[in-house]
């Protein structure tokens, strides 16, 4: 019987192919990796579109209305962040938490419309997990 690559075992592969790309190899940066790229996707998928979603489909006639109100509360959670990357990198604090937003709904509800077609949040957790040490 052939094995068949999944999400769920590719979270693995993608962070041992990742150390690849990392230019210089020091603790902090392998500590910004793992949580960037593990810890975090993890967590919010299993937060987001785990817990809250199944909570909130109890409240909804179908299934696919709860995407909106998950990224509308997956978009307040960010935001935190924007202020971050203000702090970080400086520059214009609205426009940053603008851009947060704008992006962060589109990826919000693009990870909502794969957790409600795969009917579990690995392949979410997969691509959060890509575009935090990427993008």
């Amino acid at each position: 019987m052939q094995k068949r690559f999944t999400a769920k075992s590719a979270c693995p592969a993608f962070f041992t192919f990742t150390l690849f790309f990392v230019r210089k190899f020091s603790p902090e940066n392998m500590l910004l990796l793992l949580c960037g790229g593990i810890v975090t996707p993890v967590f919010e998928e299993l937060l987001f579109r785990g817990m809250i979603r199944n909570r909130l489909c109890r409240h909804f006639s179908r299934e696919w209305q709860t995407d909106p109100a998950v990224t509308a509360l997956f978009e307040l959670w960010h935001i935190g962040y924007a202020v971050g990357i203000y702090l970080w990198q400086g520059g214009d604090l609205l426009h940053c938490i603008l851009m947060k937003v704008f992006w962060g709904t589109l990826y919000g509800l693009a990870l909502g419309a794969f957790r409600l077609k795969t009917k579990n949040c690995y392949l979410g957790m997969l691509i959060h997990g890509v575009l935090n040490v990427f993008g």
